[in-house]
C-alpha cells in the first residue's frame, strides 16, 4: 500500500513540475483551444464605415465599363460619314 501512495505521489509531483515549467505554453494553448474567438473584420469597414455585406452577395452583377465604351464607339460610327 505504501508503494502505491509513493507512485501516486511521485506522478503528482512530476506533473506539477511539468506544468509549472511549461505553464506559459500550456495556457496559450488552452486559451487558443477553449477561449472565445475574436470576430474578423472586413477590410472595407475601415475605409467606408459599416456596410451590409449580405446585400453585396445578393446584388445583381454589375456591367463592365467596356460595354459602355463599345456602345459609344458604335454610335460614333453610325453618325460619321463614309470616306
Amino acid at each position: 500500500m505504501l508503494q502505491f501512495f509513493l507512485i501516486l505521489f511521485s506522478l503528482i509531483i512530476w506533473v506539477s513540475i511539468f506544468t509549472y515549467f511549461w505553464r506559459a505554453e500550456l495556457f496559450r494553448w488552452l486559451d487558443n483551444r477553449f477561449g472565445k474567438d475574436t470576430a474578423l473584420k472586413y477590410p472595407d469597414d475601415e475605409d467606408e464605415g459599416t456596410t451590409d455585406h449580405a446585400a453585396e452577395l445578393f446584388a445583381p452583377p454589375k456591367k463592365p465599363k467596356e460595354d459602355a465604351a463599345k456602345q459609344d464607339d458604335t454610335a460614333a460610327r453610325k453618325n460619321s460619314t463614309p470616306q
